[in-house]
């Protein structure tokens, strides 16, 4: 199904829910209200009947037990969805003995796919459900040995819905739009009726008279019309519409009652309500319910009106009041003019209730009031929450476990709906680009093991793809299935290649094999007769045969041929010849797998250049068990059971009948055995060996409640929750092997870390190991020291919760730095860094200390002297320093303070630190640092970082407030003095020495640019020892100690005019602004120090001569 088809089914299906959700609350206002009658008040009915309008437009809500929308332990919402998918929910919950067909409509077709079992002598066990055997590489399905549905179907949902949802989404897109336009033409009628005459003064007087009355500030809009109203209306301004009779009538006592009838709408807001409406019936406009809704929220609208003005009236102004409105009914009868665009303009309709209601009012009692308030409290309670989708053991749910169905989402690990990119480029062996490729991204779905096509494309003439999909497409909603993207073309061997939504799949390089030799052989029993109906193919990322990708099913005779087979190893040494820096490989040997239901899979060993192979499959040693809630006591119905192979790593799955009862087929080995059933931990099987041939009963798999370990994972050079791996971004795990999967398999259970670098692991009770999944990232130490044994492993009892934080370090960084971490210290101060290396050699590189700052310094600096100034490292590099805050800036200022003028780089990565830490403590050693902004430096650079997340960071902290694809890492000048301008607020007329910092002329033009940067220094330091209480509460940084600069010549040296020049030095591509120009900042410049200045206030306005004088 095409990504729009998907989203129109998920649109569709959601304003179902919405649609659904507003009916029932629409049942329940109108079967309230019958209850209550007259007893409830005007104005709560209408509040109750705005409820109802804002659920069929609230599309989110709070989950609320006590939600009106719970039902029968599921939601409405899930309730509606099953009822949406009613329609082929059947073929996808088929059984696997029903025959299922391929539906691919390309080469790739496999045609019939149901098999039938021969030689089978053992009859099945009726009470049990399908049993699935795979090996090492995958599983797969395997189903009762009477029938075999092959693994490797098109699309389960029937392609039809790629045509029926879309087609249904535009049904209801021309509804909205009919609706929609009756109402822009109802609007665009009335407008054509008003009538342009002035509004009579008395008129506007007794409007303003009565808009006082009701209490509204601001008078409506006047419109006068022919023979409609009174009413208000409008679109998008509130309008009075006011028929031409009314103006002529504008002193008459009841022409006053109905305009302040009017005015209450407005001053109630019920012109929102009803564009609310109005909105409610574009959207929902299939739904009758909304059209049921219109009237009895008109109804008592006017009602809830009329009560209101009446409120206001003595009984015989009552009275006048009920003929004013019989004589607005008449006359609008008389025109016949309505309109639907003004609700309100409808009176007649209801006129008989609305007289009766005024006849007979009476104030409601304080009882009445507080009543139809808790009524319309309850109303929106239950009514504007949401349904909690709960278990489907009922309101037991806490103490039975539920099986870990594949349909059903798993709390943190399930997918989500985010868009994922997949790209790549295929190439040969030789590197061409391969057009025309097949490329197609395929899921296998459980519990049957079908493959399902999510996508399908084909390479361009540069031999790129480019795929957009949701995780849900690739593993599901359980996010357990598989996803993987297949390559096909004539020349080359077809592959599979894994994808999961937590790694990136873009910019993918490909390489396609020439394709290989003719594989054929033969499949025999185990008592040496051909074996029918035998999927024989090369393990794939899917775990499952996909039809003309290296597989191929056995005849009668038991034979097969796949023309599709590995790569002959001479070929590939060819290859590798012809290339010689390429990394290539080599085939050793080759495996592929025997797949039938009436025995477990069996995994074959070929050389590649092997052409011919008899394959006699192995003799099912059979398991029989239960799985058995420890909590309550009692058998796990359809819950899924696995068994992974301790010698021979062979894995089998199946579930479990009603009875908590399993069977598997297996080969001889010993096994790891558990059951997985959501909230609860399983106390496995370790080592259960089977026997070839035989039949062994299993003790129970007894499920627990389960503890939990959860913490953080925490970088000990920054102090930062770790989120994911540095150099990909992928996600990270943390792992256990324990009582639920034991040590002596590979498989175990993990959880990935949050976006706060948070995990919760469950693990069974007893003793577990705990540990992170990721190689790159070294454990220094735990939060829990030494509670766990010799091992590693620690015990935890049933029921429990612990913490356990990991203070780990990058390994990309250990090759520098090792890690000790002081136990009793905070956070903050637990990584005490230490040199690992010996003392490098005395290469004129700058000597660091051996602390957190000093390190990170130490790898900036070598980074800066290797000429990586820039690039990714280095940023990172940054980042880090940025990372450690205030706490880092006493050691910071120490540096800036001993870093030499002759260091460029460090005097503008010191600045852009302290800049991004943002502690104003630092701003004396800024000022300090001012007269080392004299020096050769080069530009300014505009940089682009290849992380978007670190280019964001970057861009955040650094001196330029323009909002760009680039960060600015400028020259020591453009670091220090524009964060001293930013923190301070005052400019002291830096940019004039912007320019000013070169110092490649003579040694008396280098003396005097110190001299203009070291008075640049004193002002700012007279300015900071002033005003340092309004920046900082810090006494220790109250003075800036400014060195003295140095003694020189005397600065101002006249030079005759005439005088001739060197032309072999000075300064180019500068333009001045003329004298007259007197707001330019460049009228001067100063070709001995580049210092730029603009013309003196003194001095504007004189000849040209006296401010050449001057200069």
């Amino acid at each position: 199904m095409s990504l729009f088809s998907s989203w129109c089914e998920t649109f569709l299906t959601g304003l179902l829910w919405l649609s659904v959700q507003g009916s029932l609350l629409l049942a329940l206002v109108a079967l309230v209200l019958f209850v209550g009658g007259r007893w409830i008040a005007p104005r709560w009915r209408y509040l109750a009947w705005s409820l109802v309008v804002v659920r069929f437009l609230l599309i989110w809500g709070v989950p609320s037990p006590f939600s009106v929308f719970n039902v029968d332990g599921r939601s409405v919402a899930e309730a509606a969805f099953e009822l949406g998918h009613g329609g082929f929910s059947a073929i996808r919950d088929a059984p696997p003995s029903e025959p299922m067909e391929a539906t691919w409509n390309t080469e790739w077709d496999a045609g019939e796919v149901v098999i039938p079992s021969e030689g089978s002598t053992r009859e099945p066990l009726p009470p049990f459900p399908t049993n699935r055997s795979t090996n090492s590489i995958g599983d797969r399905p395997v189903d009762a040995p009477t029938e075999y549905v092959l693994a490797a179907t098109e699309d389960v949902v029937p392609e039809w819905q790629s045509v029926v949802w879309p087609s249904l989404f535009f049904v209801w897109l021309s509804g909205a739009f009919v609706h929609l336009g009756r109402l822009g033409i109802g609007q665009w009628r009335l407008n054509r009726r008003v009538a342009a005459i002035p509004i009579p003064e008395h008129f506007e007087e007794k409007l303003r008279s009565c808009c006082d009355e009701v209490g509204l500030r601001k008078a409506p809009l006047i419109r006068v019309v022919d023979e409609i109203g009174p009413a208000v209306g409008g679109l998008w301004q509130p309008t009075l519409y006011v028929p031409r009779w009314m103006l002529a009538e504008a002193d008459d006592e009841q022409t006053g009652m109905i305009l302040r009838h009017e005015l209450t709408h407005l001053k109630r807001g019920d012109i929102f309500v009803l564009r609310a409406m109005h909105v409610a019936r574009i959207v929902h406009w299939f739904n009758p319910a909304i059209y049921w809704l219109n009237r009895c929220l008109l109804k008592d609208c006017e009602l809830a009106c009329d009560a209101q003005v009446v409120a206001m009236l003595n009984p015989v102004e009552r009275r006048n009041y009920a003929t004013a409105l019989l004589r607005v009914v008449e006359r609008s009868q008389a025109s016949g003019r309505m309109l639907a665009v003004i609700p309100f303009s409808r009176p007649a309709r209801q006129l008989k209730g609305r007289l009766e209601m005024i006849q007979r009012f009476r104030p409601p009692s304080m009882r009445q009031q507080l009543t139809g308030l808790l009524l319309i409290l309850v109303l929106a309670f239950v009514g504007l929450t949401n349904g909690m989708a709960q278990s489907p053991n009922g309101p037991d749910a806490k103490d039975k476990p539920v099986p870990q169905s594949e349909d059903q989402p798993i709390e943190k690990e399930g997918a989500q709906a985010e868009t994922i990119r997949v790209s790549g480029t295929c190439r040969d062996f030789e590197g061409n680009t391969v057009a025309e490729a097949d490329v197609r991204v395929f899921r296998r779905l459980r519990p049957f093991g079908k493959i399902k096509t999510v996508f399908q494309t084909r390479t361009d003439e540069f031999g790129q793809f480019e795929i957009e999909l949701t995780a849900v497409d690739l593993v599901g909603k359980s996010g357990k299935e598989n996803g993987a993207l297949a390559i096909r073309s004539d020349q080359h061997v077809s592959q599979l290649r894994f994808l999961n939504p937590d790694y990136p799949a873009e910019d993918l390089e490909i390489t396609l094999f020439p394709r290989g030799g003719l594989l054929s052989g033969k499949v025999l029993r185990p008592d040496g007769q051909p074996q029918a109906g035998v999927w024989v193919y090369f393990p794939n990322a899917l775990g499952a045969p996909v039809p003309d990708m290296q597989s191929a099913i056995t005849d009668d005779a038991g034979e097969f041929q796949i023309a599709d087979g590995p790569v002959p190893k001479a070929d590939v040494e060819v290859l590798r010849a012809n290339e010689e820096e390429a990394e290539g490989f080599e085939f050793t040997s080759v495996s592929f797998v025997a797949l039938h239901p009436d025995f477990p899979d069996t995994l074959t060993m070929i050389k590649p250049e092997q052409t011919e192979v008899t394959v006699t499959l192995a003799e099912p040693a059979t398991v029989m068990g239960q799985v058995i809630d420890a909590v309550t006591e009692e058998p796990v119905p359809n819950c899924r059971v696995s068994a992974q192979g301790v010698e021979k790593h062979g894995w089998h799955e199946t579930t479990t009948n009603e009875n908590g009862e399993y069977r598997l087929l297996t080969t001889a080995d010993k096994y790891n055995i558990w059951a997985e059933v959501k909230d609860r931990m399983p106390i496995a099987l370790d080592s259960f060996q089977t026997v070839a041939g035989e039949e062994k009963q299993a003790p129970p798999i007894r499920m627990m409640k389960g503890a939990w370990f959860t913490g953080r994972i925490i970088d000990v050079v920054t102090g930062e929750p770790v989120v994911a791996s540095p150099d990909r971004g992928g996600p990270i795990f943390v792992a256990h092997y324990g009582p639920s999967r034991p040590h002596s398999g590979a498989a175990v259970t993990s959880a990935k870390l949050d976006e706060n670098g948070r995990y919760r692991l469950h693990v069974a009770p007893g003793k577990n190991r705990i540990y992170l999944m990721h190689w790159k990232w070294q454990v220094i130490r735990t939060s829990d020291g030494d509670d766990h044994d010799g091992e590693g492993f620690r015990f935890i009892k049933d029921g429990d919760t612990k913490k356990l934080d990991f203070y780990v370090r990058y390994r990309e960084r250990a090759a520098q730095i090792e890690d000790r971490v002081a136990p009793a210290q905070p956070i903050a101060q637990e990584a005490v860094m230490e040199a690992s290396q010996e003392k490098e050699e005395q290469d004129g590189r700058r000597e660091w200390p051996d602390t957190k700052v000093g390190l990170l310094l130490r790898q900036l600096d070598d980074l800066q002297r290797d000429h990586k100034t820039l690039e990714l490292e280095w940023e990172r590099t940054l980042r880090l320093l940025i990372l450690l805050g205030p706490d880092a800036v006493p050691e910071l200022i120490q540096h800036l303070d001993e870093t030499p003028e002759e260091d460029r780089l460090m005097l503008r990565s010191i600045p852009f630190v302290l800049r991004g830490i943002g502690d104003k403590r630092a701003i004396p050693a800024l000022i300090r640092a001012i007269p080392k902004c004299v020096g050769k430096d080069g530009s300014d650079y505009g940089a682009r970082c290849k992380d978007p997340e670190l280019m964001a960071f970057l861009q955040k902290h650094d001196n330029s407030d323009r909002d760009d694809d680039h960060y600015s890492y400028g020259r020591p000048v453009n670091e220090i003095l524009p964060t001293l301008q930013r923190w301070t607020g005052q400019t002291m007329n830096w940019t004039e020495l912007s320019f000013a910092t070169d110092n490649d002329g003579t040694a008396r033009q280098t003396q005097l640019q110190k001299e203009l940067f070291h008075r640049l220094a004193k002002r700012w330091a007279k300015w900071w020892e002033a005003n340092w209480q309004s920046q900082i509460d810090d006494v220790d940084y109250q003075h800036v100690n400014l060195p003295p600069g140095d003694s020189g010549d005397p600065l101002v040296v006249k030079v005759h005019r005439d005088r001739p020049l060197e032309r072999y030095t000075g300064r180019g591509n500068m333009v001045v602004a003329p004298v007259q120009n007197e707001d330019s900042g460049k009228i001067f410049v100063d070709l001995d120090t580049g210092r730029w200045g603009g013309l003196p206030q003194h001095l504007r306005g004189h000849a040209p001569g006296e401010i050449e004088q001057w200069a």
